[in-house]
């Protein structure tokens, strides 16, 4: 699960983080073993680490869908505590001094982490996403032969992702057509997919009711299947030997 600064029961006395603590994260490597192009799944992305084998030659690996990989970042609702409550129950997966979560398990926009790709074989990685995933690939984001990469994952949106058909205008951000239940389950900073829709468009405000507008203008008119996702960037930071 992913955790904001967090505080925590230290007998009967909650108070956060200080100096001298040590935080156990419970890391480990995560195998991805397939012998040629292979998906990087949103568990091996929450598990903090992964070490890549199998491939002989050069290989893509495709990074898993903002929606997943947010799923595999939420966990329980976060439990508030106040100080002088009953001591911190270790059952639980979170405790914390004040809200964590937009909603329960879903990270707020802002959030981030890092990730360790360790390239186990020979040959340089190439990373992909797939189409319409909610994924958007920065800078260095490719692995040299058995070197080990470290990633910034950043959430712009963490909301469930959805689909609606609306109806797109040539040359207006402007998409009208939804639902009050469609536009309810819509948030600003949401990718937005579909036929007439511009690569990297983004909600930029919600029409309740009606509709939403975007970041970017349609490049044609049509009544369109749209799909709008979570958004997460991914971003190659330093690279060394592994």
């Amino acid at each position: 699960m992913l955790l904001r600064a967090a505080s925590y029961s230290d007998g009967d006395v909650l108070r956060p983080f200080s100096v001298g603590d040590v935080m156990d994260t419970q890391e480990g490597f995560t195998s991805l073993t397939t012998a040629g192009s292979g998906t990087v799944l949103a568990a091996a992305i929450a598990g903090g680490a992964l070490k890549r084998t199998g491939p002989g030659a050069g290989f893509t690996d495709t990074f898993d869908t903002a929606n997943n990989i947010i799923n595999a970042l939420s966990g329980n609702a976060a439990s508030i505590s106040a100080a002088g409550s009953n001591p911190f129950n270790p059952s639980f997966q979170t405790v914390a001094f004040g809200q964590l979560y937009v909603a329960p398990g879903q990270p707020q926009p802002g959030a981030s982490f890092r990730w360790l790709y360790l390239n186990g074989v020979a040959f340089a990685m190439t990373a992909a996403v797939a189409a319409s995933s909610g994924v958007i690939l920065g800078a260095n984001v490719n692995v040299a032969a058995s070197l080990v990469r470290q990633y910034l994952f950043q959430i712009l949106n963490g909301s469930p992702a959805i689909l609606a058909n609306a109806n797109l205008t040539n040359t207006s951000a402007v998409v009208t057509g939804m639902t009050t239940q469609q536009t309810n389950q819509i948030t600003p900073g949401m990718s937005v997919y579909g036929t007439n829709v511009q690569a990297l468009s983004v909600v930029n405000s919600v029409q309740s009711g009606v509709g939403i507008t975007m970041s970017l203008t349609a490049s044609g008119t049509s009544l369109s299947a749209l799909t709008l996702t979570p958004t997460i960037t991914v971003t190659g930071l330093f690279s060394a030997t592994a």
